[in-house]
């Protein structure tokens, strides 16, 4: 089952499931995925002077990240961090980070494989998301706006 988690007031009216199955995806709260990720806090914060939201989650479990469609990098992409924004980079290089097109969907396994889910996040402008970089079993999404929907 998939599952529709608002977070903010998104800027922008994106939209991942359209047509005969666009009213049935239900909504959920956060609350609701407590085994999986606890949210810390979502909320708007300013860095440099611009506006963001911020989502910081936990995850209970050490495992593996997988996903992001074609960024450079290694399988797992536990401890990285990730740019979101569709841009042409002329001096794009083997690190360089973002590239043409924005794939902000993965999926997550514990190492004992107790503990699987997806996470697609719906937002259509710069988005940045920091999968335990700072190896403390967290999660942060931040968006250029005032919020996003996330698909578990």
């Amino acid at each position: 089952m998939i599952y529709k988690i608002v977070y903010g007031k998104a800027d922008a009216e994106s939209f991942a499931v359209l047509g005969k199955y666009a009213n049935k995806i239900p909504t959920a709260k956060p609350e609701e995925f407590e085994s999986l990720f606890k949210d810390l806090y979502a909320q708007l914060e300013v860095h440099d002077g611009q506006e963001f939201f911020v989502l910081k989650r936990q995850y209970h479990s050490d495992g593996y990240f997988f996903g992001f469609g074609d960024k450079v990098g290694p399988i797992d992409r536990n401890g990285r961090r990730y740019t979101f924004w569709n841009t042409d980079n002329f001096t794009h290089h083997p690190s360089a980070d973002p590239l043409y097109k924005s794939f902000p969907f993965y999926i997550y396994v514990s190492k004992d494989l107790n503990t699987k889910y997806g996470c697609f996040t719906d937002y259509p402008g710069y988005l940045e998301i920091d999968l335990n970089l700072n190896n403390d079993n967290t999660l942060t999404f931040k968006s250029k706006g005032k919020g996003f929907a996330q698909y578990i």
